[in-house]
């Protein structure tokens, strides 16, 4: 019978590589798997045997399929007698949409009919769809056509058949067995070639480890498993089934009495070492590997030759790029001083992280992991195949293009900073159209940080292209400022939705300190918010208002983390009073007055919705009005959706009501393209305060904001 047997997208020569191993004859390489004529025993082979297979599948059918209703007809006229056991449950796993079939449960759903009211008039039980059943049914809908097939494997051939805890970014089994076959480290006697030692130095929850001490005694991937789809399958034979398992058995038997080898995990983090540690009793493979805790930094060579295999945390959350990048480099400089001899396989993905290890690769595998594109390098580790110092790779063209333009933006604004005390402003900002991202220095009181901060890619551009040019912005500010890559924190900027705008980012990776503008210490986050808790465009407005503001009374609406009112205390304003619907902020604002000793008596915080507040009647004036809305918010803690474009009148006349009749209403928004409403400009002088709102470092996008000066007319 011809079988399809699935693996991830690059790994096919290694599966057909594996099957021929297995006695199968001739196996055909296809996209994500292998096309091959099996006997009933050699299926049970490659069920039990394969490590890199996920699921053996026995074709049924292929028909022109348009819509559900043909997708139910399909379900109905096939042969069910001929290929199933009656099944009491049974779970379609559906694939591909079309015009009229657009969701894949509506797929399964039609399908199911089918099968149920076939079911019914062959007088067979009528079976229940649930997602966890033995018997499964495949049903890919893709060029018009339905293909239908029976998984003869039931769950994914990487489920093993014991307990398993995951860690971060988990690597499947099949995965890992992959990256061994790839390494070198195959089944039995082969691992002789690594003198018998494997180690991984970053082993979290222990797959790779656990996959090769597997390997070496000879141990059937299979053997713990108790349910497969074949179980449901008319051809099954349970004898020629049980002598399969019975040989495996025997093999393993043998395989644990002969090794002699050694395999060794470790991890800095003690917790994950303890859940390797349960996963390896789960699996029974006690002592065969010897579990932990150890930093990367402290990595000795145990013998003096064998294979290191590892999957470095590769930073797929933008903020972690950098400190990815950096334990790449920091394993190649442990590589080279102290494991000479041996050999390494290194999980990768992009080749920035490879060449950050900083050694020749002479062979590498490219492959899908999920939808992430990967890549496994292999090492031969030799005083010559240094390239140079890891993590001294030469930079790209590209990222000497953006290093370029940052040193070039940074000399321009030299004097400038200087004369202005400016510890906080933005070096580039999509200068170079293809490398779409601001890059913002903030130089802390304890050390100096870049903000890169990546506009989103748009659809149309690849993904591995856009994390290319990512990771040459952040090489070419390193190389422009000295900035150290764990000092280099990256974040992308896109439309948010919903609480995204007030949520945290990435709680576990707080990054605070205390910038100083204008003498003033002000706190900034640069890791858990979307902003950083100081707006950079809006420093020449927080000068005017400092300038504007002795002996005034000040109201700052929509205040954030009140920075301004900081600059109009410290300019000797009288009193103020700061508004913000936020606790985070107010509490974040409150910080900031404590660093700066104001006097919360005379400079009040206050938890409001602003909108809903200049509604109401106010006998208090004051002398200077900051009003900075969000472009647009839908808080649950407001009672309405508030569009600054929409509610500018409301907003502006609302703040004009209780600004005195000598003072100054400071308008701002970032909306882009917005317009002040004439209305305001017939009732009001209004003066356009753009061109002064934009310092030197933002001079190259001066619509950032938009930033008005509205007073009462006067007789």
């Amino acid at each position: 019978m011809k079988v399809f047997v699935s693996t991830a997208i690059g790994l096919e020569p290694l599966l057909a590589a594996e099957l021929q191993r297995l006695g199968c004859s001739s196996p055909r390489p296809t996209r994500a798997g292998c096309e091959v004529e099996v006997s009933v025993e050699e299926m049970y082979r490659i069920n039990l045997w394969s490590r890199v297979a996920s699921r053996v599948l026995l074709p049924l059918a292929t028909e022109a399929v348009e819509d559900g209703d043909e997708l139910y007809a399909m379900a109905l006229a096939m042969p069910w007698q001929d290929w199933l056991q009656q099944p009491s449950e049974v779970a379609i796993d559906f694939s591909g949409t079309n015009a009229a079939i657009r969701h894949t449960h509506f797929g399964a759903l039609r399908f199911k009919d089918g099968l149920v009211d076939w079911c019914r008039e062959n007088d067979w039980p009528t079976p229940q769809l649930s997602g966890e059943a033995g018997c499964r049914i495949s049903v890919r809908l893709r060029k018009g056509r339905a293909e239908v097939a029976l998984d003869l494997s039931g769950e994914g051939l990487h489920k093993r058949g014991f307990r398993r805890e995951a860690g971060a970014a988990p690597l499947r089994e099949s995965l890992a067995a992959a990256l061994l076959y790839y390494a070198g480290w195959s089944d039995g006697p082969d691992a002789e070639r690594f003198a018998n030692t494997l180690l991984d130095p970053m082993c979290g929850s222990g797959t790779l480890v656990l996959e090769a001490a597997a390997m070496a005694i000879d141990r059937a991937p299979g053997i713990s498993r108790e349910a497969w789809g074949f179980q449901h399958w008319s051809g099954h034979s349970e004898p020629l089934w049980q002598a399969q398992r019975q040989a495996a058995l025997a093999r393993e038997t043998a395989g644990r009495a002969n090794w002699q080898g050694h395999i060794y995990g470790s991890d800095s983090d003690t917790r994950t070492i303890q859940l390797a540690r349960r996963n390896l009793s789960a699996a029974g493979l006690d002592g065969l590997i010897q579990l932990e805790p150890c930093d990367v930094r402290d990595l000795q060579a145990p013998a003096p030759h064998g294979l290191l295999i590892t999957n470095p945390p590769y930073g797929e959350r933008l903020q972690d790029h950098a400190s990815a990048l950096k334990t790449y480099s920091l394993l190649g400089e442990v590589l080279r001083d102290r494991f000479v001899g041996w050999q390494a396989a290194v999980l990768a993905t992009e080749s920035a992280m490879g060449q950050a290890v900083g050694m020749h690769s002479h062979r590498s595998l490219s492959f899908l992991n999920g939808n992430l594109e990967c890549k496994l390098y292999l090492f031969q580790i030799a005083p010559d195949a240094f390239l140079r110092s890891p993590g001294q790779t030469a930079p790209s063209e590209g990222a000497r293009m953006v290093a370029n333009r940052i040193s070039k933006n940074t000399a321009r604004l030299k004097s400038w900073r200087k004369q202005n005390a400016v510890a906080a402003w933005r070096c580039y900002d999509r200068d170079l159209s293809e490398y779409a991202a601001a890059v913002d220095i903030y130089e802390a009181q304890a050390a100096t940080y870049a903000l890169v901060q990546e506009y989103a890619p748009p659809k149309t551009v690849d993904a591995a292209l856009a994390r290319h040019r990512l990771n040459e912005i952040v090489t070419g500010v390193g190389l422009a400022t000295g900035i150290p890559a764990e000092n280099i924190l990256l974040r992308r900027r896109e439309r948010q939705r919903g609480q995204q705008q007030y949520e945290k980012q990435e709680a576990e990776r707080q990054r605070e300190c205390i910038v100083t503008e204008a003498g003033a210490p002000l706190v900034i986050n640069l890791t858990d918010y979307l902003d950083t808790g100081l707006f950079l465009d809006h420093r020449p407005v927080r000068r005017f208002i400092r300038k504007q503001a002795k002996g005034k009374r000040f109201l700052n609406l929509f205040c954030y983390t009140a920075s301004a009112t900081v600059m109009a205390a410290l300019g000797g304003a009288r009193e103020s009073l700061s508004l913000d619907m936020s606790n985070t902020y107010l509490g974040w604002a409150q910080r900031n007055f404590e660093l700066n000793r104001l006097d919360l008596g005379t400079h009040r915080l206050q938890r409001e919705d602003c909108l809903q507040w200049l509604r109401e009647p106010h006998q208090q004036r004051f002398d200077l009005i900051l009003l900075d809305p969000p472009s647009f918010s839908n808080s649950k803690r407001m009672e309405e959706v508030l569009d600054v474009e929409r509610d500018q009148e409301e907003l502006v006349r609302g703040a004009m009501q209780v600004l005195d009749a000598g003072g100054v209403l400071v308008f701002s928004t970032n909306r882009r393209g917005f317009k002040l409403a004439d209305s305001l400009r017939q009732d009001f002088a209004v003066e356009d305060y753009q061109q002064q709102s934009i310092d030197p470092d933002f001079e190259r996008h001066p619509g950032i904001h938009s930033c008005w000066l509205i007073r009462h007319v006067t007789a």
